[in-house]
């Protein structure tokens, strides 16, 4: 409360400047403070503020001095200054009322009020005098903070209910995990507090392996890793494990999260097809050793084969019955197939071998020796070759015309009953060549397109179309050997797109 003399009772309440030493050195108390300070009559008529208020409202102490204290108070407020001048008529003080006022501008602020009675020493009250502290940064802060607390209740919320959580204490001990970890582990919340982590050890790693891993986090560092499991039942399970050290003021580990996420259907299938990629490359390399031995050691032969059915069906075509003449004809035929097996069974074993040095290739020479070689089946048919431009890439040129040839050659034998249209393009990326070669043939099946790429693997009727199941085999081996890659796009009835990929050259060099 303040307290007043009767005398004084007038200037005092209308701002007059305060009589002897008290008064001024009260006065200048008012002025310093960081707190906006109003006067007001019990009517709630403005009758002083100090150099904060003025600062906090926007306004000047001329051009509020008279006015009615309400002209600071939003209109939803209004009522709240009503009780406050009842509180102070009853010389009752308001203290530390949370509520929100508005400035000169029409900003809201959020302030906390104290109003006390202006009392005369003969017990009259005058009025009152308000102190307003400005919440703004408070509230903000608050604001922030719980933003921030909510912001870390939706991210706890999340690694919940993806992740498996474990807290330990700094020796190892677990203090905390979250249901997704007893799910995977089938141990109970209470089996798993204040163990460690070799309840759940499957034995497959070292011991070097956790080692490594507590040094790691120990020193305060990150650990990132993947872990086999064991569960109480006896399964294995696979984890992808991250385990972050939380540290002390002296930046010593004082306990540690760990946060792991089941990975163990990822890490079957990856042990499984590494395991099926081993085995594959170990029977392509008897493949290709049986290839070569076997197209080796039967040219041979196969050409003395060849030769005789030659000489039969020169001599003796035409001078016994038509069931001789036709077993001539399956015999020359059978034998040019056989001839056409080797050759391709050999041309594949020997691909890695003797392949040339890859060097500058003009593509669009190549392709154009392959057309070329194909003219007297493109004027039979009626077929259309049709080739963009085409770039210098690096390549072994006779294998490049390899690829082409059987691509060429399939688009060509595989065709449909319309005309064949052939399209030949390339398209540069960044470091390498797409091309591409389409047709509007009989097109592949969905069940068959992991078979595309498979030797011996016939996708078409031999007896119809032809063919031995070497060739797209053959020119997916030449595209890896180069470092590029092969795939297909095909509807059938309407045709089909093979791509493939190589390295571009730009003025005789590799971008």
């Amino acid at each position: 409360m303040l307290m007043i003399n009767d005398e004084n009772e007038k200037r005092d309440l209308t701002g007059d400047e305060f009589p002897g030493e008290r008064e001024r050195l009260l006065s200048a108390i008012i002025d310093a403070s960081h707190d906006a300070i109003l006067t007001k009559t019990l009517d709630g008529i403005i009758t002083g503020m100090n150099p904060a208020a003025e600062r906090l409202y926007g306004y000047s102490a001329q051009d509020v001095i008279g006015k009615h204290i309400s002209i600071f108070v939003p209109d939803d407020r209004r009522e709240e200054v009503g009780e406050i001048l009842e509180s102070l008529s009853r010389g009752e003080k308001v203290e530390k009322l949370e509520t929100v006022r508005v400035n000169k501008k029409g900003d809201f602020i959020p302030v906390t009020l104290t109003v006390s009675p202006v009392i005369s020493s003969s017990g009259k009250i005058l009025g009152g005098f308000a102190i307003t502290h400005d919440e703004t940064t408070r509230k903000t802060l608050e604001n922030e903070i719980q933003e921030f607390l909510n912001q870390l209740k939706n991210f706890k919320f999340a690694l919940e209910a993806s992740a498996i959580v474990a807290i330990t204490d700094k020796s190892g001990r677990i203090i905390y995990v979250n249901e997704k970890f007893c799910e995977i582990s089938k141990y109970s919340r209470q089996e798993l507090l204040g163990q460690d982590h070799r309840i759940i050890n499957s034995g497959y790693h070292p011991k070097e392996f956790f080692r490594q891993l507590w040094q790691t986090i120990a020193s305060g560092k990150v650990w990132h890793g993947e872990i086999r499991n064991r569960a109480k039942d006896g399964s294995i399970y696979w984890v992808d494990t991250t385990i972050v050290p939380f540290l002390d003021e002296s930046g010593k580990p004082r306990q540690y999260i760990a946060v792991r996420y089941d990975i163990t259907g990822h890490k079957v299938m990856e042990l499984t097809l590494g395991k099926q990629a081993r085995e594959l490359k170990r029977s392509n390399a008897d493949l290709e050793q049986f290839a070569y031995i076997a197209s080796h050691d039967l040219q041979e032969p196969l050409r003395t084969v060849a030769r005789f059915t030659e000489l039969l069906a020169e001599r003796y075509r035409g001078r016994l019955d038509e069931k001789a003449d036709m077993y001539i004809d399956f015999a020359v035929d059978g034998a040019k197939r056989m001839h056409q097996l080797v050759q391709d069974l050999l041309n594949y074993s020997l691909l890695e071998k003797h392949g040339e040095e890859l060097k500058t290739v003009d593509s669009g020479a190549v392709i154009e020796r392959v057309i070329k070689g194909h003219r007297s089946t493109v004027e039979k048919i009626g077929a259309e070759i049709n080739c963009g431009e085409m770039p210098f890439v690096k390549a072994d040129e006779t294998q490049l015309g390899q690829v082409f040839q059987n691509l060429i050659s399939n688009a060509l034998k595989f065709r449909s009953d319309r005309q064949t249209v052939i399209n030949i393009n390339s398209e540069e990326k960044k470091d390498e060549c797409i091309f591409s070669v389409e047709d509007n043939g009989i097109g592949i099946m969905k069940e068959q397109a992991g078979l595309v790429f498979q030797i011996f693997q016939r996708l078409h009727d031999r007896d119809k179309y032809g063919g031995n199941g070497i060739g797209l085999a053959t020119a997916k081996k030449i595209v890896e050997r180069h470092g590029g890659k092969i795939w297909f796009e095909s509807e059938l009835d309407k045709g089909t797109k093979f791509f493939f990929t190589l390295p571009v050259i730009v003025g005789g060099d590799t971008i």
